[in-house]
Order: structure tokens, then sequence, then C-alpha cells
């Protein structure tokens, strides 16, 4: 079975699983909390029993055992599952005192400035998060004073945030034959989201040449040809996953090409076809940002959203020919094109 722990956030999906063997098959029966369950959500395939979580509640939340029994005997497994309310935290301060104390909140040490976001019991005793954000991690304490004396209690606050990346990185690296091919992925996210490289969405085979850094770099020595493809940098923790393509190219030195020669001809990049300056979509149908650029050598395009480079999120690809294809309503945005070498 899995590992003994495992936390999901509400809403999210959860799978446990349990890989049973033996002679004869064996039966598989599921208690929650020690009782028996009963679910559609069990399935079950050859020698692998699951349950499946579409979408986690608090609710959902116990200790789940897998038992796998034929006559020759029987084993058991279980996974304590947490559920985590993604989107409010709830801290209480029971207090008692004569004369009745006040209560006064502190984050970090200091008062709570901006209450926007929080909201107070009548007396103070209890303080809500309303929707927890990665800025309202921290300490917090709870101070109950009154005329006899001062008490305090502490508290602290981790926020799950899913895998994002925050930093610009190159969807799109060329490298010379023979020279190291290299993927970045800072992927961020509490808790440190977990890395696993893909090439064509099948985890990558083995080959020496191949070597993962710190999970967020990907390194091909002496890259060739063939290693030319799309990489996916697939992160995921209890909160959330995050996908981020590239697509790599590994120019033949053998070919008198412009980008690895600069003494060939070359000419300043000219747009050749640009789309319109201001697109007016529906949300959540997809828009072509269209910018053809035409010149010798071939340009590297940027786009950018405002002034920060743009980053292809999960919902936007980028065709050979540049353009910009984006399944939601998008904010302003504007390339630039300028030659490269290698």
């Amino acid at each position: 079975m899995q590992s003994e722990e495992m936390k999901v956030v509400a809403g999210r999906g959860a799978t446990i699983r349990c890989e049973v063997f033996g002679n004869p098959p064996p039966k598989v029966e599921w208690l929650k909390n020690g009782q028996q369950f009963q679910s559609e959500l069990l399935q079950s395939s050859t020698n692998l029993a699951y349950l499946h979580l579409r979408e986690a509640s608090v609710e959902d939340a116990g200790r789940y055992t897998c038992i796998a029994a034929n006559r020759a005997g029987e084993q058991r497994a279980s996974t304590q599952l947490h559920v985590i309310d993604g989107d409010r935290a709830r801290l209480e301060c029971k207090v008692e005192g004569h004369p009745a104390p006040t209560v006064r909140w502190l984050r970090g040490g200091r008062p709570i400035e901006d209450m926007s976001n929080f909201i107070l019991s009548p007396r103070g005793e209890t303080l809500m998060i309303l929707k927890a954000r990665r800025a309202d991690a921290g300490s917090y304490s709870c101070v109950a004073k009154n005329a006899a004396g001062e008490t305090e209690a502490g508290f602290t606050v981790s926020v799950f945030t899913a895998p994002h990346i925050e930093e610009s990185v190159d969807q799109n690296p060329h490298i010379v034959q023979g020279k190291t091919l290299t993927f970045y992925c800072p992927v961020l996210g509490n808790p440190d989201p977990k890395v696993e490289w893909r090439r064509d969405n099948l985890p990558l085979e083995e080959d020496p040449r191949f070597s993962i850094l710190e999970g967020k770099h990907l390194q091909i020595e002496h890259a060739q040809k063939e290693d030319e493809g799309r990489y996916t940098c697939h992160a995921y923790n209890e909160a959330g996953v995050l996908d981020t393509d590239y697509e790599s190219e590994v120019i033949d030195v053998d070919v008198p090409y412009s980008r690895i020669n600069p003494l060939t001809y070359s000419a300043p990049p000219k747009f050749h076809r640009t789309g319109e300056s201001v697109y007016e979509v529906v949300e959540h149908e997809a828009v072509t940002l269209d910018c053809a650029v035409v010149t010798e050598p071939k340009p590297e395009v940027i786009w950018y959203r405002g002034e920060q480079p743009l980053y292809l999120a999960g919902n936007m690809a980028l065709s050979p020919d540049a353009m910009v294809s984006k399944k939601c309503k998008v904010g302003a945005g504007s390339s630039v094109s300028r030659n490269r070498f290698c």
C-alpha cells in the first residue's frame, strides 16, 4: 500500500492504492476507521485495488485499511487520509478568567493590521482566515489579559500552494549537436513539489547521458538530433499539479546554417504578418495572437504580457511560427523579435 499518511486539499482528487498478490487470488475488503466500507468509488484490476476520490471532502478523512485474504492467510495495510480545507483556517483560543479577559491576536508577534481577510468572533476567541493565501502562512498568537495577569497561546499556519513557476524559463531550448542540452523547471509550492521528467508523455528512458539535478534541471550531455522533441516537467504536491512543456532543437553541425555560422547572410527581423492590436473574446474560448516574422537567420521571438516576459501556462501553446494560442481571456501582450546566433 502507499505511505501510511496521505494529505489532499479539499476538492482535489486522491487515490489510495493497495497492491495484492497471492495464490489463489485474494479477496479484498476495505475498512474506514475500523468499520466495513462499501462504495462505488472502490475499484480493482489485476493485483491492484484502489479507492479513487474525485473531489475529496473533509468527511472523506479517516484511516483506510485494505484487507487481502485467501485460504493461506490475511494481510492488512492502512493509510491515514488527511483532507485539508483549502479555503479557510480556524484558530480557536478558549480562555477563562475572572474578570473576563480581553483577547487580542498577533501575527509574528505584532498586531494584525489588515483584517480584510479575517473574521473575529464576538468575544475574540476565534480567528477565521477567510481565504488562505501564501501570505497568510506564519506564526499567530492569542493573548488573553485581565487584572490578574496575562497568558498567551501560539499557533502555526501552513498554507498549501499548488506547484507554480514565478520566473521566465526558456521553453524552446536549442543547442549545437554534441553540446549539453539543459531544461530548467524552477517550480515552487508548499509542500515542496515532487518533479518527474517525461518525454512525449512517457517516463524518460535510462540513458547515461541524462542527469537530473535537484529535480529542477534536466541535462542531456552530447545532445544528438534524436534527442529533439517535447519534454515535460511534471510537478505535483498535495495542492495540485503543474505540467510545463519544452520543445527542444538540436542543430546539426554539418548543416551550414546561419545560426551556426554568423558570417553568412543575415537581416534584421521584420514583421510579415500581425494580428489585431485588440482582441475581444468570450471567456474560456480559444484565441490566437498572430505574429509572423520573416528574416534570415530565423529570429528568436519573445512574448510579453504587460512589461513582463510571458510564461506559457498550461492553457497556452506557442506554434513554430511564433503564434500564441490561449484558451481564456488574456491581458495586453506584445512580442519582440531579435536575431540569435549560436
